[in-house]
């Protein structure tokens, strides 16, 4: 985590700081989902459970936010004029 901070704080474009910021939450989800099935103790898995479902929101967030930039993207992309054929 200490690194993704590290990432954050740079001058890197906004949408780089999105992608890295999938990537690193994306394994981190599915770790804690699998440790919460993995334990017993009722007190921890409800605060893994908690813990999860908050990072699961924000990695749909984050998600949310590139599809946005992607769709912006698109419809900014200039479109080509039609080939004209030489006769």
């Amino acid at each position: 985590m200490a690194t993704l901070k590290v990432w954050l704080q740079s001058d890197r474009p906004e949408i780089d700081t999105l992608l890295r910021a999938l990537r690193e939450l994306q394994p981190i989800v599915v770790e804690v989902y699998s440790l919460c099935n993995q334990l017993t103790d009722p007190a921890t898995v409800a605060i893994l459970d908690t813990i999860e479902a908050d990072l699961a929101h924000h990695e749909q967030r984050i998600a949310s936010l590139y599809r946005s930039w992607q769709q912006t993207k698109i419809e900014e992309a200039p479109t080509t004029p039609p080939i004209e054929s030489v006769l």
